[in-house]
């Protein structure tokens, strides 16, 4: 009998092995996914769920995948330590990988060292939004525990990290493109689609982003405007294409 199967011990797992691997001062750690590794922290969340699936947000790639064969560019944007960027990266010609965290910038450099995809994969570290700004951001922390895997940029915040942001649109000067762009910026997604307002118009773009509930109604009028048609949703983050696109994704 398998008993991670029992319910209860199956949710005590993760937190018996993060604290045994802490005490043995076995913080970070090398994970190998797809024959990529990453040097993830058991002490922040998200790297830590990963480090038990073995995996990371499987079906959202895959549709993401799937529905970019035309593309040769992608552009992550809260790129967090490179799970997009890197495991995708054997789809993609070029590679444009934006995060703000300088904790997290830090991880993505070394791992896209340690998988020899410091050409595929450019790299800046700073957000991206509707114009030139400095801001706050913040993430959560208890303890010895972090999640800068949720680091949040607001106008709202006083305090915090100090974040450099640029237009989306003076960074990305593209035109005339296919391009996949995923999302993901903890509630700041549609400050930043303002900023590419050009990039989406100029050019044919497959888009994931995770909306939050607060944004759902700009975000979608947004790109309605834009003539973005929305596929479906999986897990939380929403795919969107170029109407006159669309039969072709």
């Amino acid at each position: 009998m398998n008993i991670l199967k029992i319910p209860i011990l199956k949710r005590l797992y993760p937190s018996v092995i993060r604290r045994i691997l802490m005490i043995m001062g076995k913080n970070v750690i090398n994970l190998n996914i797809n024959n990529f590794i990453f040097e993830i922290d058991i002490r922040e969340s998200i790297e830590r769920k990963t480090f038990f699936l073995k995996s990371y947000e499987k079906d959202r790639m895959s549709f993401l995948l799937n529905n970019s064969k035309k593309s040769n560019i992608l552009i992550d944007i809260g790129a967090h330590i490179g799970f997009y960027s890197i495991l995708t990266s054997e789809y993609f010609k070029q590679v444009y990988s934006f995060e703000p965290n300088f904790r997290n910038y830090q991880k993505l450099l070394k791992n896209i060292k340690q998988n020899k995809l410091e050409r595929k994969i450019r790299t800046f570290n700073y957000g991206l939004g509707e114009k030139q700004q400095k801001l706050k951001g913040i993430s959560a922390s208890k303890g010895e525990l972090i999640q800068t895997s949720g680091f949040s940029i607001s106008k709202n915040n006083k305090t915090g990290e100090d974040v450099l942001i640029i237009k989306g649109d003076d960074s990305i000067k593209l035109v005339n493109k296919d391009i996949t762009i995923k999302i993901d910026v903890e509630g700041y997604e549609y400050d930043v689609l303002k900023g590419l307002e050009a990039t989406l118009s100029n050019n044919n773009c497959f888009i994931q982003i995770e909306i939050w509930d607060k944004n759902l109604k700009d975000v979608l009028s947004f790109l309605d405007g834009l003539h973005y048609q929305k596929l479906l949703t999986i897990d939380g983050d929403t795919f969107f294409s170029k109407s006159e696109y669309s039969s072709t994704y």
